[in-house]
């Protein structure tokens, strides 16, 4: 994973938006981002497009492993690749696939806030450093939000 000059900056940012919410308003956020993608489905397919609908699929999955570890479960693998879906993956798939992994992150969600799980508890993300619970959700939130906005262009 590459790391850019401002993921320090960016970590802040994310930590500091992240702990001024509540589970509710980020799960919500979430939700609308499904809204978004279901808008971005209806694009023509291109190898770029699918590109980007598995990115975020597999980063998204690799999120929730990370997530995860707060409570208890084991840790995935260090970098998105694995959960990544493979290039020949059907495009028709990638809609409801994304639509299950988001459907997951939202159940996480849920867990974590019935964990009450410390704000300040922090999961190691490769590129950005330590990121809280609800700083990871407002990660996978503000992820697929820019790449989808690419698919629109």
């Amino acid at each position: 994973m590459t790391t850019f000059p401002f993921d320090p900056i960016a970590r802040m940012w994310v930590n500091a938006r992240a702990k001024r919410r509540s589970y509710a308003s980020l799960i919500t956020a979430l939700e609308k981002g499904m809204k978004l993608a279901k808008r971005k489905d209806d694009n023509p397919p291109t190898t770029q497009h699918h590109a980007l609908w598995t990115h975020i699929i597999g980063i998204e999955i690799w999120s929730q492993k990370k997530l995860a570890t707060l409570l208890g479960e084991p840790d995935g693998a260090a970098d998105y690749d694995p959960y990544r879906p493979p290039q020949d993956t059907p495009w028709d798939d990638l809609y409801p696939m994304l639509e299950k992994v988001r459907a997951d992150t939202i159940a996480l969600a849920k867990r974590l806030e019935q964990a009450k799980i410390s704000d300040d508890a922090v999961v190691f993300h490769k590129g950005w450093g330590n990121l809280t619970a609800k700083g990871w959700l407002l990660y996978i939130i503000t992820h697929a939000d820019f790449e989808f906005k690419k698919i629109m262009l």
